[in-house]
């Protein structure tokens, strides 16, 4: 009878063991799961901002060549139309 009580205890402390070790493994793997997804989700957050800050650049290259050009074409009038009030004043005199 003793024997068999010994061995009642000895299986049910062996399965508290293996359910106390199984629970522990399946805690570190949601760990881990969650550990992964904050992991992706940084990432992520990372290609996006560095995505926003190209196109921000892109933008200003843009608007700066724009900018370039604009001042180009208004020296470019500017200096046509000094050239055609001195052909003016030539030719009055």
């Amino acid at each position: 009878m003793r024997k068999k009580k010994t061995e009642e205890r000895g299986r049910d402390r062996q399965r508290m063991r293996k359910k106390k070790t199984e629970e522990r493994g399946r805690d570190r793997q949601t760990e881990n799961e969650e550990e992964e997804n904050r992991r992706k989700r940084d990432r992520q957050r990372m290609r996006k901002k560095k995505t926003e800050e190209r196109g921000r650049d892109r933008q200003t290259e843009n608007e700066e060549e724009e900018n370039r050009r604009k001042r180009e074409r208004q020296t470019e009038n500017e200096e046509e139309e000094n050239r055609r009030k001195r052909e003016r004043q030539t030719d009055r005199e």
